[in-house]
């Protein structure tokens, strides 16, 4: 989160990729069904809103309103 900027930094989006990449290649054959984002609107609200959840940034409306375009630029990445 100190260095990368977590969810409010638009590199994520490029490093999801390549992290999906990685764990496709290595475990697609053996996994039926993934998840990408457990419960986004938790991480960016409560996350990045209003700090009360992990990293606790308080960024009100404008962080979870940033933090929440990631998740979503995430599953639209392609390779």
């Amino acid at each position: 989160q100190d260095i990368f900027g977590g969810f409010l930094d638009p590199q994520l989006s490029e490093d999801f990729l390549y992290y999906a990449d990685v764990v496709f290649g290595q475990l697609g054959p053996w996994v039926k069904h993934w998840l990408t984002f457990s419960n986004p609107m938790a991480i960016c609200q409560l996350g990045y809103g209003v700090g009360v959840y992990a990293p606790g940034v308080e960024k009100g409306a404008a962080g979870h309103y940033r933090c929440a375009q990631m998740p979503l630029c995430c599953l639209c990445v392609q390779s």
